[in-house]
């Protein structure tokens, strides 16, 4: 046996067809990984959460919709969670004629990605400020949001990033930058599946 204090987290990628291969066997580590970051700490003991991902059609930025799908059947089921998780993804290129700028694609398509020299994979998981993943061993009762963020704040914490492909320093703060925005958006999207 295993510690009883601990919740079990096993992910299942299905291809479309044929057996799971090293890809599959890859992106089930990834799955696993990003539900264990997610989970709140409420979740009961000797919890076993199995997510399983059934790849129907692939056309690009496959792992940030295989998180966003187990984003969003863990919220459906009730899992108790840290926040609200998001992924993105985030390709980039070098603009013809000025190598010191990058061209951004978010969600690229497979044609995309492979035309581009760097794709990131970012995961976002928003929470009101207190309630982080962060704050999972500490009370932050006297922490308060700044005054100009506004009603509604909400941090957000990278929970997941994989990237590959190579960029520059400032393309990859470049990328991370735009993978924040984009994840507000998509967490938006998602919210309003549940409405």
């Amino acid at each position: 046996g295993g510690d009883a204090t601990t919740v079990t987290v096993k992910a299942i990628v299905r291809s479309v067809c044929g057996l799971a291969a090293d890809r599959e066997h890859e992106l089930e580590d990834r799955i696993a990984k990003f539900v264990q970051s997610v989970l709140d700490r409420s979740c009961p003991p000797r919890t076993t959460v199995t997510v399983v991902v059934q790849i129907l059609s692939e056309d690009g930025s496959l792992l940030a919709c295989a998180l966003n799908a187990a984003a969003v059947a863990l919220l459906d089921a009730g899992v108790p969670l840290c926040g609200s998780p998001a992924t993105v993804s985030v390709a980039m290129a070098r603009r013809a004629g000025s190598p010191a700028d990058w061209v951004l694609l978010l969600e690229p398509d497979a044609r995309e990605e492979a035309a581009c020299e760097f794709v990131g994979t970012y995961a976002m998981l928003f929470a009101s400020p207190g309630d982080g993943p962060g704050d999972r061993t500490q009370d932050n009762d006297n922490e308060k949001p700044s005054e100009d963020k506004g009603k509604g704040f909400m941090e957000s914490e990278i929970v997941h990033m994989s990237c590959n492909g190579r960029a520059t320093g400032d393309g990859t703060l470049l990328a991370l930058s735009a993978a924040e925005k984009a994840s507000e958006q998509m967490l938006a999207f998602m919210r309003s599946l549940f409405v």
